[in-house]
């Protein structure tokens, strides 16, 4: 079952085509990376989906709904999140309190009724509260809690910034990047958690230029280069493909 479609999207800036009429359709509970050389358009690709960009051209349909130009906020409370290259936190709140400002769009507490204590306030904070520990322990980041954001090591950091993603409570969370500046025991315990994400059922897009990471985790490959869509199989499949090899290393590399 598709839950995303992209249809024939494409998104100028000025005479720059970065995406140009890119079709792509992400199956439920898959785990779907998107790969190409600097410059490829996958970055782009994930703003148009999560709505930072409208597209010049093309659909973006999400559970069958057309979702094209709906604003960032509507779509992240339809189920889709993503996070970014560089991790954004705020670095003088908690972890704890950095999930929580992630949940603020499926949770009903008004700033109103916190300030007057009113019971169902008092119980949908304290629901609120529990689920964010929850995302932390599931993240790795228990013994860090209490912790502020900016006292995290690098791969705790983004690690951090996954855990707000999740707090959305998202049906499709796009990850851009997520193994960025680790050493090969970060990237290893990220790639596990990312592996234990989708187990849950989520559907993940993944943006990524570790190619360990991609090939082990990746049920189906988008390769992107100059704007277009050039290849599109299984981690195997992508692997053995020319044009593939050729966009990365040039000539008959």
């Amino acid at each position: 079952m598709s839950l995303l479609k992209i249809d024939n999207l494409s998104k100028h800036f000025g005479g720059l085509r970065a995406l140009d009429k890119i079709n792509l359709t992400i199956e439920a509970g898959k785990l779907h990376s998107i790969i190409g050389p600097n410059g490829a358009g996958k970055t782009t690709l994930l703003c148009a989906i999560s709505g930072l960009y409208r597209p010049t051209e093309g659909r973006v349909l999400f559970n069958g709904r057309d979702v094209t130009k709906q604003r960032v906020d509507k779509r992240v409370s339809l189920g889709i999140t993503r996070t970014f290259q560089s991790t954004i936190l705020f670095k003088e709140k908690t972890v704890i309190e950095n999930i929580i400002i992630g949940s603020h769009l499926h949770t009903s507490e008004t700033f109103v009724g916190s300030l007057l204590g009113i019971p169902t306030a008092r119980k949908e904070k304290l629901k609120t509260e529990q689920r964010a520990v929850e995302i932390a322990e599931s993240m790795g980041l228990a013994d860090w809690s209490d912790k502020l954001a900016s006292e995290l090591p690098h791969g705790l950091q983004r690690n951090l910034g996954v855990c707000i993603g999740l707090a959305t409570d998202p049906e499709l969370l796009m990850l851009d990047e997520p193994v960025t500046g680790m050493n090969p025991t970060e990237i290893a315990t990220m790639m596990e958690l990312i592996g234990k994400i989708k187990d849950r059922g989520i559907t993940i897009i993944l943006v990524e230029h570790n190619m360990k990471a991609v090939m082990g985790l990746s049920d189906s490959i988008t390769v992107l280069s100059y704007g277009e869509k050039i290849a599109e199989g299984s981690p195997a499949e992508i692997q053995n493909n020319r044009d593939v090899v050729e966009a990365y290393l040039g000539g008959d590399s």
